[in-house]
Order: structure tokens, then sequence, then C-alpha cells
């Protein structure tokens, strides 16, 4: 059974691993449909991976209450752990290239916003 969960999920993990480097990809490209088009299977994915890893620790527990030694699982969960890793390291990557360009078109709405303010970025006659 434990087997199996690590098993789900590693492939989740991979799933969205692989969609992070597409919106990597799509962020240098402005590719903005196909990021948005991602958002809610890696959702999904994310509210998997959640799901999977409490039920990993109900079944760690339940094994360790039966008396199994849970040891022999150890190098399958640092294996999950390691691969948590780097998915967490991946969608670093991903925030460092995303929150620049957010901060660039938040600076933007603000200068057009104080200008639009005072009349001075737009003039609108009648």
């Amino acid at each position: 059974m434990i087997d199996k969960i690590v098993s789900d999920m590693k492939l989740a993990i991979e799933q969205l691993k692989n969609s992070i480097l597409l919106d990597i990809e799509d962020v240098k490209m402005a590719n903005h449909e196909n990021l948005l088009a991602r958002n809610d299977k890696k959702q999904s994915l994310i509210s998997l991976i959640e799901a999977k890893k409490m039920e990993l620790n109900q079944e760690l527990s339940n094994q360790m209450r039966n008396g199994v030694d849970i040891n022999q699982y150890r190098e399958i969960v640092d294996t999950l752990e390691e691969n948590l890793m780097e998915l967490f390291t991946l969608n670093q990557k991903l925030g460092m290239i995303v929150l620049p360009v957010h901060e660039m078109y938040k600076d933007m709405i603000k200068e057009f916003s104080n200008h639009n303010d005072s009349g001075d970025f737009i003039s609108v006659r009648a």
C-alpha cells in the first residue's frame, strides 16, 4: 500500500514539475493563454499530492501500530522527499521569473493611476 501511495505521489510530482517547466518557457515567451490553461491541472495535482501525503502518513502510522518496522520504507520516502525538494526549487525558479514581471505591471498600473488622477497622462476633450 505504501509503495502505491509513494508511486502515485511521484507521478503527480513529475507531472507538476513538467507543468512548471512549461510555465517557465511560456513566461519567457509571454504566452499567457497556456499559463492560464495549466492552472486547473496544476491545482488538481497539488490537491492530489496533499491528499496522498495525508494518506501516506496515515498508512505509516497504521504500519507502526501493527508492529511493522517502517524503516523498510526509508529509501522510498527519502526519494519522495528529494522529488519534493526538486519541485520546490523549480517552483522558486518560476517565482523568481514571475515576480519581477508582476512588479513591473504593478508599477505601470500605479504610474498610470497617478497620472490619470491628475489628468497628465491622458487628456480627454469633449
